[in-house]
């Protein structure tokens, strides 16, 4: 079972978002700020494989999670998530283009996103 962390910081938001993808067949962690996410992502038994983190309205950006998990956890595969204005001012050099997914969002949209995601990973270990 694939295990995705999502980083969000409305709690309304997170909690419709995350039992939509468990009942997609996913297992979710939910973390309400990226200084949450990183206690996750540094826990050596935690098995995450896929990081949905929101690009601002944490206590970090999600551009900055994005780099620090390229760095210590290149594994993990990461889907950023906002309005394309909040990308375009937060983008900088980290991304070619507008996130993955935008915000509002779309549950179908973000489903089939890690759906690829995890697709290209495993295609990668075999």
């Amino acid at each position: 079972m694939t295990s995705l962390l999502l980083v969000e910081a409305d709690i309304l938001v997170r909690t419709a978002l995350a039992a939509y993808l468990r009942e997609c067949g996913f297992r979710v962690i939910e973390a309400t700020s990226i200084a949450e996410a990183r206690m996750f992502l540094t826990d050596v038994n935690a098995s995450i494989d896929l990081v949905l983190a929101e690009i601002g309205g944490t206590d970090e950006d999600g551009f900055a999670l994005a780099s620090w998990i390229r760095k210590e956890r290149p594994a993990i595969d990461v889907i950023l998530a906002g309005t394309l204005e909040t990308a375009t001012k937060k983008a900088g050099d980290l991304c070619e283009s507008e996130p993955s997914v935008t915000k509002p969002y779309d549950h179908q949209l973000v489903l089939d996103r890690i759906r690829r995601a995890v697709a290209g990973r495993e295609r990668g270990r075999t």
